[in-house]
């Protein structure tokens, strides 16, 4: 009987800091365990008590953790992701491939074919893509915004939920596109609704009257 405190000492004391370093799991455990434990063994009250604000504090940083990790997440999908192709110069063909969430910011993409391309979440700030062959592309989420699109086609290509600058006036083609949810200045959507190759479903995916 004399022997039981000293177990269970032990056993709290090296059940703190595994709760602590592993966050919610281990704390819900330690928690469901000691809630389990017959009086003979462990007075609760005061074991929970005492410990409670820490095992909680563990939970409750192990929740804010991932929700910040979630936020990242989502940021970095908005803006394009890791470095990927940021400030490069691209050469060869990049025509029917996946490319989602990769960052082609500064990036020198003159002439390169993207068409049919999934570049989903893909961020193309002040990127060079004049002449850019980015027919059939999925760019939802994505960003050319500054972006240079001088005689770039955008025929049939998704820009749904996009990031828009009024650069997006020198494309070439946007015959087909769809923009629903686009992101964009009033005077560049006003400018968009003017142009010829905006009708049907495209124009009705920028709401043009």
């Amino acid at each position: 009987a004399l022997l039981a405190p000293s177990r269970h000492r032990h056993r709290r004391a090296s059940r703190q800091p595994l709760a602590l370093a592993a966050g919610s799991l281990v704390a819900a455990i330690v928690l469901g365990a000691a809630s389990c434990w017959g009086p003979g063994l462990l007075d609760q009250q005061a074991w929970l008590g005492g410990r409670r604000p820490a095992l909680l504090s563990s939970l409750l940083g192990a929740i804010v953790g991932s929700g910040a990790s979630l936020d990242a997440q989502e940021a970095r999908a908005i803006s394009g992701g890791g470095k990927g192709y940021a400030s490069t110069t691209l050469k060869g063909s990049f025509e029917g491939g996946d490319y989602s969430g990769n960052d082609f910011s500064g990036s020198v993409a003159k002439d390169i074919s993207f068409k049919g391309s999934k570049l989903v979440g893909c961020r193309f700030y002040k990127a060079n893509l004049n002449g850019a062959d980015l027919s059939g592309v999925d760019l939802t989420g994505g960003s050319l915004e500054s972006a240079d699109l001088g005689d770039a086609n955008l025929a049939g290509a998704v820009l749904e939920q996009a990031y828009i600058s009024n650069t997006i006036l020198e494309a070439k083609s946007l015959k087909g596109a769809s923009f629903t949810d686009a992101i964009m200045p009033a005077k560049v959507l006003e400018n968009l609704c003017l142009r010829k190759d905006v009708s049907g479903a495209t124009a009705e995916s920028l709401g043009c009257a």
